[in-house]
């Protein structure tokens, strides 16, 4: 069993803070930025959706709804 410690006394100075080196500090980094446009989608920034993106199943219900709501679907 671990004995109970006393908080420090506030006149006392604080321990220094442990080093704590970057482990990454020496890996290696790019020199230059990658060749491609700055247009090209990626992750972050999708392409932009037409309307003809749209699969033709979707644009059948679609239809269909409008259809409904117009009362003229047979």
């Amino acid at each position: 069993m671990e004995k109970p410690q006393a908080p420090p006394r506030p006149d006392a100075p604080a321990a220094p803070a442990p080093e704590n080196p970057n482990p990454g500090a020496a890996a290696p980094r790019p020199s230059a930025h990658p060749d491609t446009d700055a247009a090209t989608p990626d992750m972050d920034h999708p392409p932009r959706v037409k309307p003809s993106d749209q699969p033709g199943f979707d644009r059948g219900v679609s239809e269909e709804e409008r259809e409904r709501r117009d009362g003229t679907l047979p």
